[in-house]
């Protein structure tokens, strides 16, 4: 394994210790995928809609960091507001993948995509989970499904899916949420899931529901 380069996150990881907080199990439907999770996730909507494959999310016990250098580090990513701080580190180790959310998380999934399971650090509330849960690390996980995502929010209009494509902060929301108001039908907001074949592009659903700023 590479050294990692002077600078680089740390790549420490709980290993394995901390134990699943619930034994129950919650079904939900997101990007054509059946999710099934040990907690409540309040963001998604229920029913197992698994046109096209299925998911797991196990949340265990927070936890601190303990030592581990096995991962290789594939790439970080910076926060888009300040380049300085990095915000997600992804590693891979054997069948593994990290990706690190730094202050926050580690979410553990396996190469073929089909189980999340999340540490995260003690002052991280489950809310925050959630949201990178779902915004940030399914869609990301969805390209080992052979599925790209997009930064898009998107409508479905006339039996046709509509997507607005831009930087944050250029309205996709707005448009989207203006579509929706004369009579549109949503599909995501912010993260687009697609499935590409040789006949067709097909759009699958996120969460019903669409971030505005107050003034929007």
């Amino acid at each position: 394994m590479m050294a990692p380069p002077a600078g680089a996150p740390d790549l420490n990881l709980p290993r394995g210790e901390a134990t699943v907080l619930d034994n129950d199990e919650w079904t939900y439907a997101l990007f054509g995928l059946t999710v099934t999770s040990n907690v409540r996730l309040d963001t998604l909507p229920g029913g197992r809609h698994g046109q096209v494959g299925a998911l797991r999310f196990v949340l265990r016990e927070a936890a601190h960091v303990r030592p581990s250098s096995d991962w290789q580090e594939l790439y970080t990513l910076p926060y888009v507001e300040d380049e300085s701080r990095p915000f997600l580190t992804v590693a891979r180790r054997d069948a593994q993948l990290l990706l690190r959310v730094h202050g926050s998380a580690d979410f553990v999934v396996d190469t073929g995509g089909e189980t999340i399971t999340c540490t995260p650090l003690p002052t991280c509330p489950i809310g925050s989970v959630e949201q990178l849960l779902v915004d940030q690390i399914i869609a990301r996980v969805m390209q080992l499904h052979g599925r790209p995502c997009l930064h898009a929010s998107a409508v479905a209009l006339m039996d046709a899916a509509i997507a607005f494509i831009g930087p944050t902060g250029s309205g996709k929301s707005t448009m989207t949420a203006a579509f929706c108001h004369q009579g549109a039908m949503l599909i995501c907001d912010d993260c687009l899931s697609l499935q590409v074949s040789a006949e067709e592009v097909l759009a699958f659903p996120g969460y019903p529901s669409v971030r505005l700023w107050p003034d929007s």
